[in-house]
């Protein structure tokens, strides 16, 4: 049973942490766009509470905004009269996904192995 529940506390600390990657865009929009309430910008502004993929999705449509996937404001070359903001995100990861993956394999291997050894210990020393 310990067996078990140390597998299932490793799959899901393994999947809370690794299936997805962590990702920057940095945008850059017109600072006029940002200071008015019917803009574009705005709009997508409203968007935001639904997910950064869909705000980001809209910001690409918005007239001279840009969107600089993977990466930071700090990275980007400034824009004279733009105004630049991080979007962090989650991105699917397959490479981490392989290696979660291999985890799980090796720790299903050794519970079943385990459980294997318990329980022919146990059916020898009981004999019926």
């Amino acid at each position: 049973m310990l067996n078990r529940t140390v597998a299932a506390t490793l799959v899901a600390l393994l999947f809370a942490t690794g299936c997805h990657a962590t990702t920057y865009s940095a945008v850059s929009m017109p600072k006029a766009q940002t200071r008015e309430d019917d803009t574009c910008f705005a709009q997508c502004q409203s968007r935001r509470e639904n997910g950064n993929d869909e705000y980001l999705d809209c910001v690409r449509n918005c007239p001279g905004a840009a969107v600089h996937e993977g990466n930071a404001c700090n990275d980007v070359q400034p824009i004279p009269n733009y105004v630049c903001t991080d979007v962090e995100g989650r991105k699917f990861s397959v490479g981490r996904t392989v290696i979660l993956a291999v985890v799980l394999g090796v720790v299903a291997a050794v519970a079943i192995g385990a459980g294997a050894a318990v329980a022919a210990s146990s059916s020898g020393s009981n004999p019926q």
